[in-house]
């Protein structure tokens, strides 16, 4: 076979058999898409890809259901209790509640779409290939699946440590945590403290809302009057008690998870293990440290404000060695659709070819009994 080259350059080899991860192979080719809008200087990039049919906003697969739903009902929320605290409270009361009210909303809304614009952490499908830290943005965007040339090798290749391969993100996620259907993304390294912020703003605003709403309830309880911010509230208690109750389980869940430095998809995979240590719980504030940014801007953790990190999160330090078989499969578990589709049908003719990794979907979604995981193997 002669002497391999060494991969600097995924570009260059793109569509050839090259030497990766320790043999050959052949490197899919890129993903077609273009340009359909471009401003702010390259900040803002809508894109289009004919094969699949889907636009991208920067790194968002364009999927405005769930997030137009919870924006709409919380709007909607918003302006009845405005409503209401204009109708029935009085000057000091309603000046406070009034300022309350829409600071809450108002944090939340964005720091709403800084989880649902920002990337979790994307890595193209190629990453095996040169195994860099940075991509230009075109190079992320040549890197998205849209054949399943492109899934094999990905899901084939190893992924970074605490990496996952994610079907439905099309590429490989960093830190993987859940994908949340509520801001039609996943929830990685590098949007998880924007999530946890609309979580923790989320709450603010609903204890607000119902204090509004037990106020108004106050005022008119002698003096009954059906004007529309009263009769709004009242249609929207019951929905907002029950994202009430969701809300609060998952605050409880990632200030646990923040606490011990792990994620939704290392959870349900120690359940499946035998060794139920979590080598990467530094202690709760290196933890959060770690999560959230430099301890030196713990004031804002809590704000929509953009934090640099001192690391790509490509390199985790740990609590203690992992083991051997542990190190070696780190990273290399993602997530699947239903289908259950081998990833390695069409490799059968390669007598050295190693097993096909795991790959997994890891969702949490509310239902009449609360919160759930769903994951599946393949």
């Amino acid at each position: 076979m002669g002497k391999s080259k060494r991969c600097k350059n995924a570009h260059a080899y793109e569509g050839r058999t090259v030497m990766v991860e320790g043999e050959m192979q052949k490197v899919p080719q890129f993903s077609e898409w273009r340009y359909v809008c471009r401003c702010c200087g390259g900040k803002c990039n809508l894109v289009y890809f004919p094969v699949i049919k889907r636009y991208f906003c920067n790194q968002w697969e364009c999927n405005i259901t769930y997030p137009l739903f919870v924006v709409f009902f919380l709007t909607i929320a918003f302006v009845f209790s405005i409503l209401a605290i204009i109708e029935f409270l009085e000057s000091a009361e309603q000046i406070v509640m009034l300022v309350l009210t829409s600071f809450f909303y108002l944090i939340w809304l964005i720091s709403y779409f800084c989880a649902v614009c920002s990337s979790p952490g994307y890595l193209p499908f190629y990453w095996a290939v040169e195994k860099k830290e940075i991509f230009t943005y075109e190079q992320q965007m040549d890197g998205v699946i849209t054949n399943k040339d492109q899934y094999d090798f990905a899901a084939y290749n190893g992924r970074p440590e605490r990496g996952s391969f994610s079907v439905q993100a099309r590429r490989l996620v960093l830190k993987a945590d859940h994908i949340c259907k509520w801001i039609a993304n996943w929830v990685g390294l590098k949007n998880y403290r924007y999530f946890y912020q609309k979580v923790v703003w989320a709450l603010l605003y609903f204890i607000d809302w119902f204090i509004v709403l037990i106020l108004v309830c106050i005022k008119f309880k002698n003096n009954w009057a059906i004007k529309p911010g009263n009769i709004g509230m009242l249609i929207c208690a019951l929905p907002m008690l029950g994202f009430f109750v969701f809300i609060f389980i998952i605050f409880r869940r990632h200030t646990r998870y923040t606490c011990h430095n792990t994620t939704t998809l290392q959870q349900f995979k120690l359940k499946k293990n035998s060794d139920k240590h979590n080598y990467y719980d530094l202690g709760c504030w290196r933890n959060w440290v770690q999560v959230f940014g430099p301890a030196k801007y713990c004031l804002i953790w809590l704000l929509p404000i953009p934090i640099k990190r001192k690391w790509g999160g490509f390199k985790w330090e740990k609590n203690r060695d992992l083991p051997k078989s542990d190190d070696d499969d780190e990273g290399n578990e993602g997530d699947q659709q239903d289908d259950k589709e081998s990833s390695s049908d069409d490799e059968s003719s390669s007598s050295n070819r190693r097993e096909t990794k795991t790959a997994i979907d890891v969702n949490e979604s509310d239902t009449s009994s609360g919160l759930i995981e769903s994951a599946y193997d393949v």
